[in-house]
């Protein structure tokens, strides 16, 4: 075998352990392999042998399938993380609603009002009730009284 056939095949070998190693983990070629790409004149490589023509289709096509993996594995995880995103998107929107007024959380327990404008509205709510109670308690205690000392008023004149 003349040496200088010898040369290129090694050269080529080279060139592929340096092309394979940047592509095993699904990444972009190493830097050593493209500098011995853009330093090797593959035209003369492959005029040189069939074999070296077998070994370069061999690695069109791993890099080829190599490729396509890479695109099919990145769709797969785009599309499960926009599911992700629209079901975290759909939780936010729930969680920014504002509650509707305490809803039941158990049994004996309720929800935080959502917001200090439903609060104040409660508790103004409660205050009318409570003073318009005090009121009409007095007001029917005030006539009971005065029933009360009318009666005995009538019985002892």
């Amino acid at each position: 075998m003349p040496r200088n056939l010898l040369d290129k095949k090694l050269l080529l070998l080279s060139v592929l352990v340096a092309l394979c190693t940047g592509f095993s983990s699904m990444t972009t070629p190493s830097k050593t392999a493209i500098i011995l790409v853009q330093q090797t004149s593959f035209s003369s490589l492959f005029a040189a042998s069939p074999e070296a023509q077998e070994v370069a289709a061999s690695l069109t096509d791993f890099m080829a399938k190599a490729h396509e993996e890479k695109i099919r594995a990145m769709a797969r995880v785009e599309a499960q993380y926009k599911d992700r995103v629209a079901e975290l998107e759909a939780k936010l929107a729930e969680l920014e609603r504002p509650s509707t007024g305490s809803e039941a959380t158990s049994a004996n327990s309720y929800a935080f009002p959502a917001t200090n404008k439903l609060l104040t509205q409660k508790v103004q709510a409660y205050r009318e009730f409570i003073s318009d109670y005090i009121v009409k308690a007095s007001l029917e205690k005030q006539k009971a009284v005065k029933d009360a000392e009318a009666k005995v008023a009538a019985r002892y004149e």
